[in-house]
């Protein structure tokens, strides 16, 4: 079994994708050592290949093996069928052109507090909440269960994702997409607004992102919402001030009651008042409750191999 991990690990060492890291982590608690892999290519949604310890390697869920691009023997297209048979947990094969090795069965637990973060952003006036994912669909749903979700779509590709993130968009007038991994970062391009969620996050997913949220906290989702609600409601307040700052000036101006110190007020002086009042965002009153030392680290997913 361990060496059916360390294979894998030695190949997913050079993976962004979450499931890749949760597989290295595990090998590295186990304190399992790494071959060098060499002519690594990741199977985009898939999985990943490349060499080690001499021998090509595949490491990926069972869709890949159904791939009719992936050049392995009709015996470990069957066996592959075989072991995703009544299984529910996300499910990573790892396999040779000639042989299946093993399998590797990890359960995603969910963040602390997610439950209740995602409840926040529907008092929030989020009227719907879909996940879009390339799990299993009975993982998904175990999820969408205890989270009370509205849609879910699973088993989806990164293009996928970006197909239902356009459809959404379509039929939706307010769309934000919420995402860490690589298979994310095309859906969060093609969102009207892409969340990045936590700095280890992949490269990609980090890059296209228009808000990139440092700790993956899903409360921060929340704090998100308010925080961009009281920002709009000062730019207005801000706009209205020196709009109507100026406009009581230009009139007294017109009337001939207009003094220099009026105008400088309107200019300098307006513009320092709303400056102050845009700090008024900084203050920690006017941001939800933190709720410390929960969901700091997203917990590495519990291993059957």
């Amino acid at each position: 079994a361990e060496g059916v991990l360390r294979a894998a690990a030695s190949l997913e060492l050079h993976s962004e994708h979450p499931l890749a890291r949760a597989i290295v982590a595990e090998a590295r608690r186990r304190e399992l050592s790494f071959d060098p892999a060499k002519h690594f290519r990741a199977l985009r949604g898939f999985g990943a290949e490349g060499t080690v310890a001499g021998r090509r390697l595949i490491v990926g869920s069972p869709r890949l093996f159904n791939e009719p691009d992936l050049d392995v023997a009709p015996a470990v297209r069957e066996a592959a069928g075989n072991a995703a048979r009544d299984v529910s947990d996300t499910l990573v094969l790892v396999a040779t052109e000639n042989q299946l090795l093993g399998t590797i069965r990890l359960a995603d637990p969910l963040r602390p507090g997610a439950r209740d973060a995602l409840a926040l952003l529907h008092r929030e006036g989020v009227r719907t909440l879909a996940m879009l994912t390339g799990d299993r669909r009975e993982v998904a749903e175990s999820i969408a269960r205890q989270l009370d979700l509205d849609e879910i779509h699973a088993e989806l590709l990164p293009g996928d994702k970006v197909r239902h993130v356009e459809n959404l968009a379509a039929s939706h007038h307010r769309l934000a997409m919420v995402g860490d991994g690589i298979n994310d970062a095309p859906a969060l391009a093609a969102a009207p607004l892409g969340i990045a969620l936590g700095r280890d996050g992949s490269d990609t997913a980090l890059e296209v992102a228009d808000i990139v949220i440092m700790t993956p906290k899903l409360e921060r989702l929340g704090e998100l919402v308010t925080l961009g609600r009281h920002c709009r409601q000062i730019l207005w307040q801000n706009i209205v001030f020196a709009l109507a700052t100026k406009l009581a000036v230009l009139l007294l101006a017109a009337a001939g009651l207009a003094t220099m110190w009026m105008a400088v007020f309107a200019d300098a002086g307006a513009g320092l008042l709303v400056t102050f009042n845009g700090l008024r965002l900084t203050r920690p009153s006017d941001r939800p409750p933190e709720n410390p030392g929960q969901g700091e680290k997203r917990q590495a997913p519990p291993f059957g191999v």
